[in-house]
């Protein structure tokens, strides 16, 4: 619901003595009082509509959670830099890496259709794809992809994943028992997609064949 007074031509509400203003939600007829910093957020946000995938951002924390860290970068909502896409290395606690307040450059990750913004702290590059991870809901459990690992852990292996057809790059995970060999970072590798989880935007991998199987290309 809109604010009073916020659109269609009504006059703005007169400030208190503080320079705060009272205003009346339209959905419900609710008061609250807003500083002179809420009112412009009301009307400064940028659409989601204007990002595209890879773009760079400046943003504050505005809040950390065992998942990683919302971030404001000024669009119409907080997006969420999940705790494997701050840096190249492993982050357990993200409260550990970021605290609220903090600037930190980020680039738009994902831009899915629930109107959620996806951001990362590592550069992802661009791509016409609003949402990579969608492109790869209807592969085939047989067909192998390009990728290149960027953590190694005790756990398994995060890895990049190119979508073929120019998709970008979208991270996934290989748990230690589907990997194959020892690759170290940054070495090129071949995946198969076993699950698309939407949710966290990221892939459940194997570098194995399959049990029907497939073999590597």
């Amino acid at each position: 619901g809109g604010v009073a007074g916020s659109r269609g031509g009504g006059a703005a509400p007169p400030p208190h003595d503080d320079g705060s203003f009272t205003v009346k939600r339209d959905k419900d007829g609710a008061r609250r009082r807003c500083s002179p910093e809420d009112m412009r957020l009301r009307t400064d946000r940028v659409s989601l509509r204007r990002l595209s995938v890879g773009v760079k951002l400046r943003g504050v924390v505005r809040k950390v959670a065992h998942i990683g860290a919302f971030v404001d970068v000024g669009a119409e909502r907080h997006g969420l830099v999940r705790a494997s896409r701050m840096t190249e290395g492993r982050v357990p606690d993200p409260k550990d890496f970021v605290a609220v307040g903090r600037e930190v450059d980020v680039w738009v990750y994902r831009l899915p259709s629930d109107g959620k913004l996806g951001l990362s702290m590592v550069e992802y590059g661009a791509t016409a794809f609003r949402d990579p991870v969608a492109a790869f809901l209807r592969v085939a459990p047989s067909q192998w992809f390009a990728g290149a690992v960027r953590v190694v852990d005790g756990s398994g292996l995060y890895v990049d994943v190119e979508e073929p057809k120019g998709g970008g790059r979208v991270q996934g995970f290989v748990p230690r028992r589907l990997v194959s060999g020892d690759p170290d970072k940054g070495v090129k590798v071949q995946v198969r997609v076993l699950h698309v989880n939407e949710g966290s935007g990221t892939l459940s991998l194997s570098m194995l064949a399959s049990d029907h199987g497939a073999h590597q290309q």
